[in-house]
C-alpha cells in the first residue's frame, strides 16, 4: 500500500511524501502510527548530512514510533487493535530509511514490535526509545546505591539517564548550560545545576572528591574535556584490587575524533565506556517503568506538530533560542 512520510530529500530539505509498503508477512504486523517521537541528535545529524551510513536522498528518518496495529500474519501473537512501539518501517519502496520512523503506517517483524502496558500515555510512550538508550548506558556501568553519578548536557538522553540513574537509588547531580533545561530537570525531581564557568569548582562545591560515575550526554570535546578533571582520585595505598574508580560514559555521541586529557585520565585510572543504542529488554522495562509511574516522559516532548509541519518543526529544533527538547508528529488525522 501506499502511505504518507516524512522525508528528508537532501542537506536541510524537509517534505511531506509517498512511499510504497509491503502487506504484512506470516510473522510481521501493520501498524497505523498515531504519534512518532523526534530524536533531536541523530536526526538532526542526518538531516545535516552528518549521519553515518547515509547513502542516498530521499529517506525516512525517526525510530519511534507508536501505532495501533490493524493487520498481521498468521504467526503473529499480537492481536489487533493493540497499542505498540515500534522503530517504524522495515521496508519502503523508492526510499532509504533512517531508520523508518516518521510514517503514517508501517510493517515490522513481530519481534521487534513491544505492547505497551494499558494506561501508558502513547505520547510519553513514543520516548521509550530514547528512554531505552539511556537505560543502556545505565546498565553498561551501573550505579550502587548512593554512588555520586553526575549527568552533563540535558537534553532528551540528558534528562532520561539522569531519571534512570536516580531510580537506581544513586546520589545524582545533573549540569547544563541552559537554564530552562535544568528548570526542566528539577521539575522532575532530579539535583540540577546551572554549570558555572569552572564546571569542576561548581561540582566539587557537592562533591570535592568527584563522581563515581559520569554520564556524558554532551556530545562536546571541549566539555569532556572539563568532565574529566572532575574523576575521583583513588587513594594511592595497599587497599585491596579492584579498587573502585571513576566510570566514564560516553552516553551522547560526537561527530568527530575526539583527544583524550590522557594525564587526568591516567591519574584517576579513568575507566571508559561507550554504551551502544540499546537492547529489546532495555525498551521493554522501559516501558514497564512508564506504566509503573515511576518513570515520566511525557514533560520531555515540547509539543506535537502535524507531520505536514514537519520542515518547520526541525528548523525550530535547530534554532537553540526555542525552548524546546523534543517534538512528536501527531498522525492521527493524517489520511493514508
Amino acid at each position: 500500500m501506499k502511505t504518507s512520510a516524512i522525508l528528508i530529500t537532501g542537506i536541510n530539505r524537509v517534505e511531506m511524501g509517498r512511499v510504497q509498503i509491503p502487506d504484512p508477512g506470516h510473522d510481521e504486523v501493520m501498524t497505523e502510527t498515531l504519534f512518532s517521537c523526534i530524536s533531536p541528535g541523530t536526526e538532526l545529524r542526518v538531516l545535516s548530512g552528518q549521519q553515518a551510513q547515509m547513502e542516498n536522498y530521499p529517506l525516512i528518518p525517526g525510530y519511534a514510533t507508536v501505532g495501533r496495529v490493524i493487520a498481521r500474519g498468521n504467526l503473529v501473537t499480537i492481536p489487533e487493535g493493540a497499542l505498540v512501539f515500534s522503530p517504524g518501517a522495515s521496508q519502503a519502496t523508492g526510499c532509504q530509511r533512517m531508520w523508518g520512523g516518521h510514517v503514517a503506517h508501517a510493517v515490522q517483524p513481530q519481534n521487534r514490535v513491544f505492547v505497551i502496558p494499558p494506561g501508558v500515555d502513547p505520547v510519553a510512550a513514543s520516548v521509550a526509545k530514547l528512554s531505552a538508550i539511556s537505560l543502556h548506558g545505565s546498565r553498561v556501568a551501573p550505579a550502587l546505591p548512593q554512588d555520586r553519578v553526575l549527568v552533563a548536557g540535558l537534553g532528551p538522553i540528558g534528562q532520561l539517564s539522569a531519571r534512570h540513574y536516580d531510580l537506581s537509588g544513586a546520589n545524582v547531580i545533573a549540569v547544563d548550560i541552559v537554564p530552562w533545561r535544568v528548570e526542566l530537570a528539577k521539575k522532575a525531581g532530579i539535583h540540577a545545576i546551572l554549570a558555572g564557568e569552572n564546571l569542576a569548582a561548581t561540582v566539587h562545591k557537592f562533591w570535592p572528591d568527584g563522581a563515581d560515575i559520569i554520564s556524558d550526554c554532551t556530545g562536546s570535546a571541549a566539555a569532556f574535556t572539563e568532565l574529566v578533571k572532575l574523576a575521583r582520585n583513588p587513594l594511592w595505598d595497599d587497599q585491596p584490587l579492584p579498587h573502585r574508580t571513576t566510570t566514564y560514559m560516553f552516553q551522547g555521541s560526537y561527530l568527530s575524533d575526539i583527544t583524550l586529557p590522557y594525564w587526568d585520565a591516567f591519574h584517576t585510572e579513568l575507566r571508559l565506556v561507550m554504551p551502544r543504542d540499546q537492547q529489546p529488554q532495555d525498551l521493554r522495562f522501559s516501558l514497564e517503568r512508564l506504566a509503573s509511574g515511576k518513570l515520566k516522559t511525557r514533560d520531555l516532548v515540547s509539543d506535537l506538530r502535524r507531520p505536514t509541519e514537519a520542515a518547520r518543526a526541525y528548523a525550530d529544533l535547530q534554532d537553540h533560542r526555542q525552548n524546546i527538547l523534543t517534538l512528536a508528529f501527531d498522525w492521527r488525522d493524517q489520511t493514508a
